[in-house]
């Protein structure tokens, strides 16, 4: 990195300077030169050679980005554009009292993802400027890494929930790699969490074009996209797993977590947010007892987890329905 950018840059000056590169090195000026070095095909050729070669306004773009500390073009203008908060949401949709957010793909078993937490939240970002894919998800937050297992001690059990994704770490390991930051309301473990008290922080999300992911009644992560207020009680409609059509659910019945996701900040550069996935606590997590029952149960991780599914796979034939 040679330079950074200005307080307030502009994606146009940004633009029209790449142009002016290119157009440098179309009349052989050598000042360029060492610029487009950052360019592998370019790491150790002379000058003249760099200026002899055919150069596009796309390796230029790539060449400037990372003189100015990115890790790509796509990554600057990520960067460029939230801090000037042009953020696009997705299509908003009213009918009467029924207000709902149009585009958010389905989720479907296996074709979404296994993982709930990553299919809901690829989902939900799927309408807005600054999309993530399911396996950019699993990746940049560690899921992808992590191996985790259930097993309760008294009795021959697991839980279904070993891939699930909506923890603390993860979470905000996933907040700085995408630059999105969500307002997390976790309750889980709670009798009565009450929910629906944040009902208006929730329709205020939908109002501005970003969808929700949660819990509903169930601990599948669904995206949450509209809502009715034709009836006595608030109304969410859901998008989720388990349903083929639209899910209508009362605010009372929302779920122990939501994430509210409609803040975007400049996520790290490609590497450093890799580097990130790779060094958290899933590679050195010790085993966690399950401290919402007295059941004699635990979470384990890594080795031991690898460990506890073979013995249990072993078991399968005694295990009930």
């Amino acid at each position: 990195m040679n330079r950074s950018l200005p307080t307030k840059p502009n994606l146009e000056h940004l633009k029209k300077e790449a142009k002016t590169l290119l157009k440098a090195h179309q009349k052989g000026h050598s000042t360029v030169c060492e610029m487009l070095r950052s360019l592998h095909r370019f790491q150790d050729v002379a000058d003249h050679e760099i200026l002899e070669a055919n150069l596009s306004l796309n390796e230029v773009q790539y060449a400037l980005a990372m003189d100015y500390g990115f890790s790509s073009w796509a990554d600057m203008k990520h960067h460029v554009e939230s801090i000037a908060g042009k953020l696009q949401s997705g299509n908003l949709r009213r009918e009467e009292n029924s207000v709902w957010i149009d585009g958010v793909p389905e989720l479907v078993w296996r074709k979404s993802g296994a993982c709930t937490f990553a299919a809901a939240l690829e989902a939900a970002l799927a309408v807005t400027d600054h999309p993530y894919t399911y396996t950019q998800l699993m990746g940049l937050s560690g899921l992808a890494f992590r191996v985790r297992w259930y097993r309760r001690t008294d009795e021959s059990d697991w839980c279904p929930s070993s891939p699930v994704g909506g923890f603390r770490e993860e979470s905000e390991t996933l907040e700085k790699a995408t630059g999105w930051r969500p307002q997390n309301e976790n309750m889980m473990g709670s009798d009565n969490p009450r929910m629906e008290r944040f009902a208006q922080d929730i329709i205020e999300s939908i109002d501005a074009g970003f969808p929700v992911i949660g819990y509903p009644e169930n601990l599948d992560v669904a995206v949450l996209y509209g809502y009715d207020l034709s009836d006595k009680d608030t109304v969410f409609l859901w998008k989720g797993f388990h349903w083929n059509e639209v899910h209508r659910l009362a605010a009372t019945k929302t779920g122990p977590w939501i994430a509210i996701t409609k803040e975007f900040a400049a996520p790290l550069p490609d590497r450093e947010a890799l580097l990130q996935a790779l060094t958290t606590q899933n590679w050195r997590r010790k085993i966690l007892p399950d401290t919402r029952t007295d059941r004699k149960a635990s979470y384990l991780y890594g080795s031991d987890a690898l460990q506890t599914w073979r013995d249990d796979i072993r078991m399968a034939e005694t295990f009930s329905d």
